[in-house]
């Protein structure tokens, strides 16, 4: 069982480039409308899961990408890394 399996439901990026992976090819298409993932991940940096959404809209598998019931006290850090192009390292 490959590793992004292992941490279901956690917003690591490989995990959740394995799971619409599995979700395109389930519905048999190659892009979804919308890719947001629900609730905030306290273990992976914002930047990493701006990145990972940046990617998917870029790559062409998802037209747009946000987040939900990320709070509003997370929301100015969510905003200022979408819009610097953040980049994790």
């Amino acid at each position: 069982m490959p590793d992004a399996y292992v941490e279901a439901g956690s917003l690591k990026a490989a995990y959740l480039r394995t799971a619409l992976d599995a979700s395109l090819s389930r519905l048999g298409v190659e892009q979804v409308d919308l890719y947001q993932p629900h609730g905030p991940d306290d273990e992976h940096p914002v930047e990493e899961i701006v990145d990972f959404l940046a990617g998917i809209v870029a790559a062409g598998k998802a037209r747009h990408a946000g987040v939900s019931d990320f709070g509003g006290g997370r929301s100015p850090s969510w905003r200022g890394c979408w819009r610097s192009g953040a980049t994790h390292r």
